[in-house]
């Protein structure tokens, strides 16, 4: 519901829907991408107790939400920064099975993205990739994320575009070539007549 709201441009609506239902993670998404940065600032640290009771990955999005805020707010930098170190603490104290530690590393390459440091980006999406290198069905938006960061980046996009493209192949169902297909073609034999008794 509050997709449909967001959609049909009450984003007021759809964010206190989402907050209604303790969604605060997606609202905090919602605000950002409007430039509402202050008000997304709420809705992560309004999320971050739930976040660390749940799970780790939600707990670095959190921290990592308000450090992007912080440094879009240009205020308290040192906040920001600890947010940072604390998502950062996170990621790399906990012992995380390869897919949540893929995911919190992709997590990390969007905060990069945000606050505009490439090396951030670089580091987090190359990681992200090989710890989810056996997810293959993540690899493309991962793939798809990175070559959004990348943009500018002439070599880096040619290779992400190489990579997306042989995901892609791998991904889409095998058709019959050639002679498979005259051979196909073949085995089909002449249409039968239907006789209609009446």
């Amino acid at each position: 519901a509050a997709e449909c709201w967001e959609e049909a441009g009450e984003t007021e609506r759809a964010v206190q829907l989402l907050l209604e239902h303790a969604d605060c993670g997606t609202a905090a998404r919602m605000l950002w991408e409007r430039g509402r940065y202050r008000e997304a600032l709420d809705c992560y640290r309004r999320w971050l107790p739930l976040a660390e009771k749940n799970d780790v990955e939600s707990a670095v999005r959190a921290h990592l939400g308000m450090a992007a805020c912080q440094h879009r707010l240009d205020e308290k930098p040192d906040r920001g920064k600890e947010n940072y170190r604390r998502a950062r603490a996170l990621i790399d104290s906990e012992e995380l099975s390869g897919y949540v530690e893929g995911q919190c590393w992709r997590a990390l390459g969007e905060y990069g993205r945000r606050v505009g440091r490439w090396d951030v980006i670089h580091l987090s999406y190359e990681r992200a990739l090989q710890r989810l290198a056996s997810h293959r069905r993540e690899m493309p938006r991962v793939l798809r994320e990175y070559l959004r960061a990348a943009e500018g980046n002439r070599l880096l996009e040619q290779r992400l575009r190489e990579q997306l493209a042989e995901f892609e192949t791998e991904t889409k169902p095998n058709k019959p070539r050639g002679e498979a297909l005259k051979a196909a073609a073949g085995r089909i034999g002449p249409p039968r007549r239907l006789e209609v008794s009446g």
